[in-house]
């Protein structure tokens, strides 16, 4: 049984469980039955347990330790309070847009439940307010036009510069001063040349009648800087151009180049006739073929019998040196792509798709063999020039000091002196014609001394690249290394200079 002791203690318990009850509901009911706050465009203070509506500026005063709040101001440049103040979030304001202006997650949900079908605009609706704020390309063509400001076209440009062009071509013949016509035509024929400069512009211009028009005219002004802009025109637009080359040749360009680069004393204008007839040539077996029925290769070389020393013919020279090798090195390119084809363990007699295009492959090499380029230089003497201007340029100067300053500082100099540069280009000729011209190289006993020269020079040189990014001078002396070999010729010991007399 319970004793007297637990049954009241059992008994005072209850009662204070429900008292305690009690106090806890009234305290319920005062929260519940709170004030509530109304917000103005004044700080107010906030009682404890106080609720605050949504989207009110909150702070806690420093001075007093309570919280007040207000409306958000409406006005941007509200004077701030100097009081010592802390703000604070509104931690209810969820559904109020943040002071940047962007919408959270909940109340970009709840706007888009509450929009109306007549809300929405269709896209095509909203293409045509669009259109309706921009003007039009024909629009705006007639508003620069009022201004005096057209947008053209490449093909209207250089339509506008046909016109142009061929009215002064008409004065050129007229006027008792011709030279007051040429500025214009030179400014022609620039802004032609680098609208040329792309592809299906250069084929505009064929298009055009641009050889009938402006080229072949131009070819019999006597104003020199007329044509050697003309030449410029045609070697760009000829370029890496199929179309415009084919265009070029049935023009006779082949022939009015060659006529200009022989007859012509100026050397811009042959310079420019070498550079158009390179542009034209290159890639394109048809027109070398032409080139060696008129007489090119004969032209080329009397360059190398004029034996004029200026640094203006040597560089013509490396010009003609430059092409030739690279005419050559098409042909050896193209034997290797034969080969390549037809030795290849991929290769299947069957298969018409390959089969195609070794043929397309064997057509290209015969037609480069029916130019028979080598055998043409050689019956011109070639590999004599090209020995002789080695020898000639890798000659030194009695002052052996001088020689040594070259080698000691040669790392050093950037770009590359014109002499390396030169010596380089003519190596690589006698790099590609050195099977045609073995028996010639072999025989000359002073190129022999030249290539054993250059061996010791730009070893000497290539050592210094050890430590170097460069490689510049050890592929030259690889290069010459090479040549050696391949004319059977001896290492000697290094030299510590060229003997001129020996020449």
């Amino acid at each position: 049984m319970m004793s007297i002791k637990s049954f009241l203690f059992l008994y005072f318990f209850t009662l204070l469980l429900f008292s305690c009850q009690g106090v806890a509901d009234d305290a319920i009911n005062v929260e519940e039955e709170a004030e509530p706050f109304v917000p103005t465009n004044e700080w107010q203070t906030i009682k404890p347990n106080q609720a605050i509506p949504k989207g009110l500026h909150v702070r806690v005063n420093l001075q007093t330790g309570l919280k007040e709040a207000k409306l958000l101001s409406e006005k941007k440049n509200e004077k701030k309070d100097t009081g010592s103040l802390l703000v604070i979030p509104n931690e209810d304001t969820s559904s109020a847009p943040s002071d940047d202006g962007k919408l959270d997650r909940a109340s970009l949900k709840k706007a888009l439940h509450k929009m109306k079908p007549d809300d929405v605009v269709s896209l095509d609706e909203e293409a045509k307010e669009a259109a309706s704020k921009y003007r039009s390309y024909d629009e705006l063509k007639k508003e620069f036009a009022a201004l005096n400001l057209t947008m053209k076209t490449d093909l209207e440009i250089m339509t506008g510069l046909f016109e142009s062009y061929e009215k002064l071509l008409i004065m050129y013949s007229k006027v008792s001063e011709p030279s007051l016509v040429v500025e214009s035509m030179v400014t022609v024929l620039t802004d032609l040349e680098y609208l040329v400069h792309q592809i299906d512009n250069a084929k505009e211009f064929v298009k055009s009648n641009g050889f009938s028009k402006i080229i072949l005219p131009s070819f019999n002004i006597t104003s020199p800087t007329v044509r050697t802009e003309v030449m410029k025109l045609l070697g760009s637009a000829t370029q890496s151009n199929a179309q415009v080359q084919i265009a070029a040749l049935e023009a006779g360009a082949v022939n009015l180049l060659l006529r200009t680069f022989a007859l012509e004393r100026e050397h811009k204008v042959r310079s420019s006739a070498l550079y158009a007839l390179s542009c034209l040539v290159r890639r394109f077996p048809t027109a070398q073929l032409e080139l060696t029925k008129q007489g090119g290769v004969a032209v080329l070389t009397s360059l190398f019998e004029e034996h004029a020393e200026s640094e203006t013919n040597l560089k013509l020279q490396l010009k003609i040196i430059t092409l030739i090798h690279d005419l050559i090195a098409e042909k050896q390119f193209a034997a290797k792509d034969v080969e390549g084809i037809a030795d290849s363990s991929d290769f299947n007699s069957t298969d018409e798709k390959l089969l195609a295009e070794l043929e397309e492959k064997k057509e290209r090499l015969r037609q480069y063999n029916s130019v028979d380029l080598e055998n043409k230089l050689i019956g011109h003497g070639w590999c004599n020039h090209l020995s002789q201007i080695l020898m000639e340029q890798s000659s030194v100067t009695t002052d052996r000091t001088e020689r040594r300053d070259d080698l000691s500082s040669a790392i050093a100099d950037l770009p590359v002196r014109f002499e390396h540069d030169v010596i380089e280009k003519i190596l690589e000729c006698f790099a590609v014609l050195s099977s045609k011209c073995h028996k010639q190289f072999r025989d000359n006993e002073k190129l022999h001394l030249t290539l054993k020269y250059l061996s010791s020079w730009y070893s000497n040189l290539a050592s210094k690249e050890i430590n170097s990014d460069s490689d510049y001078y050890t592929n030259l002396s690889n290069l010459v290394n090479e040549l050696m070999v391949r004319l059977n010729v001896n290492d000697v010991s290094v030299f510590t200079a060229f003997p001129k007399d020996e020449l």
